[in-house]
C-alpha cells in the first residue's frame, strides 16, 4: 500500500467534487483486491499506474464543489469510492434518491456502482454507512429467492456464518419460512449464538449434524472443499448453491452441486428484481436501518484516523486478525 498526494483540477461544467468524510474497511476490500480484473474491481478507479490499482470502498462523502444547481453544497452521498480524499463525478439525471456519476472512464462499470445516494446524518451514520452495501447485496439474494420460487426448500445454510454479510441475509431471512442455519469456525461459533438471527449454529466440522432437508446454501466462504463435503452430505436434498464473493476456488467435484451452484452478481439481481417490480430503494433503506440498530447493540465500531492506522487495518483483514464483533470505520 502507498499513498499519493495530488493535487485538485479545476471543475469542468456538469462536474462535482465529493470530499470523502468516512468509509468502511472490510474483508470485502481485501477480496476486490484479491479478485481484482477477474470482476472488474481495479476498473471502478482507472489508475494511471500500470502497477498500482485504486481499491473500491463505500462510504459517505460530502459535496464540496458544485458546477450543478440541483446538487448544493454541504449535501451528503453515500456511494463507491477510490481510498482517497476526493472524487469528481458527472451526475446524470437528479432523482429524490440520488444520482447515477455518467463519467465515461467509469462507463464498463455497472450502473449499481456508479449509483450515489443521498444520507442522512444520525447516530447511526457509520453503521449503515458500513453495512449499506453488503446489506443490498444480502438482500437482494433473500429477494431472488422468492423470485426463484424454491418452494421445497426448508433450510438455508450460510456459510461463513460470523461475517456482516450473513448476518445480514439470516436478519433478512427470518421473514421467510425456513430454517436459518450458521456454520462457522470454532473460535467464533459462540459469537454466531449470541447473534440470535441463527435457528440452528455449528462450527465446519460439524457438517454431519445438519437436518437432510431440502436445503439452499449460501456460501460467503469460497471454501470448495467444504461445499463438496456438504454437498454429498445432502445429495439429492441439494436445491440451490448460491455463492456470494466466493469468486476463486469453486467446487472441483460434479454432481448435484456442479449442477446447482449459481455465482451470485447483485447487479444483475437488482435488474432482475426491478423488471419484476420487486426492487424499493426505500424498502432497502428501512430493512437497513432496522438492521443497523440491531448491529449497534452487539458489533463495536473501531475508528481509524491516520495513514499508519489504515494500513495497520488493511493488514490484519488480509491476516484475518479482526473479529466479527468489530467493524473498521476510516474517517477523514
Amino acid at each position: 500500500m502507498r499513498w499519493v498526494t495530488r493535487n485538485d483540477a479545476v471543475l469542468k461544467e456538469g462536474e462535482v467534487r465529493l470530499r470523502l468524510k468516512a468509509y468502511s474497511l472490510t474483508a470485502n476490500n481485501v477480496s476486490y483486491a484479491l479478485a481484482g480484473d477477474s470482476l472488474g474491481y481495479w476498473r471502478f478507479f482507472p489508475s494511471q499506474d500500470d502497477l498500482w490499482g485504486q481499491v473500491p470502498v463505500m462510504g459517505v462523502a460530502e459535496v464540496s464543489e458544485s458546477t450543478i444547481g440541483e446538487l448544493a453544497v454541504g449535501s451528503l452521498v453515500w456511494g463507491w469510492f477510490p481510498m482517497t480524499d476526493a472524487l469528481v463525478v458527472e451526475p446524470g439525471r437528479m432523482t429524490r434518491y440520488g444520482f447515477t456519476d455518467v463519467n465515461p472512464e467509469r462507463g464498463d462499470n455497472a450502473a449499481i456502482y456508479r449509483r450515489y445516494e443521498f444520507f442522512e446524518d444520525d447516530e447511526l451514520r457509520h453503521y449503515r454507512m458500513s453495512l449499506k452495501g453488503l446489506f443490498t447485496t444480502s438482500w437482494l439474494f433473500a429477494q431472488s429467492l422468492r423470485l426463484e420460487r424454491y418452494s421445497e426448500t426448508k433450510q438455508a445454510v450460510l456459510t461463513s456464518a460470523s461475517s456482516k454479510t450473513a448476518l445480514a441475509l439470516a436478519h433478512e431471512l427470518r421473514a421467510q419460512n425456513i430454517l436459518v442455519v450458521g456454520l462457522t469456525s470454532g473460535s467464533n461459533k459462540r459469537f454466531v449464538k449470541e447473534t440470535q438471527l441463527y435457528d440452528e449454529v455449528y462450527s465446519y466440522d460439524e457438517v454431519r449434524a445438519l437436518s437432510k432437508a431440502a436445503t439452499v446454501i449460501v456460501d460467503f466462504a469460497g471454501d470448495s472443499g467444504l461445499l463438496d463435503v456438504i454437498s454429498e452430505y445432502l445429495g439429492d436434498n441439494l436445491v440451490h448453491c448460491g455463492l456470494i464473493g466466493a469468486t476463486k476456488n469453486l467446487p472441483k467435484k460434479g454432481g448435484v452441486l456442479a449442477e446447482k451452484r449459481k455465482f451470485f452478481f447483485a447487479p444483475h439481481a437488482a435488474e432482475e428484481l426491478a423488471e419484476a417490480g420487486l426492487f424499493d430503494p426505500s424498502a432497502v433503506d428501512r430493512s437497513l436501518i432496522e438492521f443497523s440498530r440491531w448491529a449497534s447493540g452487539l458489533v463495536d465500531l473501531v475508528t481509524l484516523a491516520t495513514d499508519a492506522e489504515v494500513e495497520q487495518g488493511w493488514l490484519d483483514l488480509l491476516g484475518n486478525r479482526v473479529d466479527p464483533d468489530k467493524m473498521l470505520v476510516v474517517t477523514r
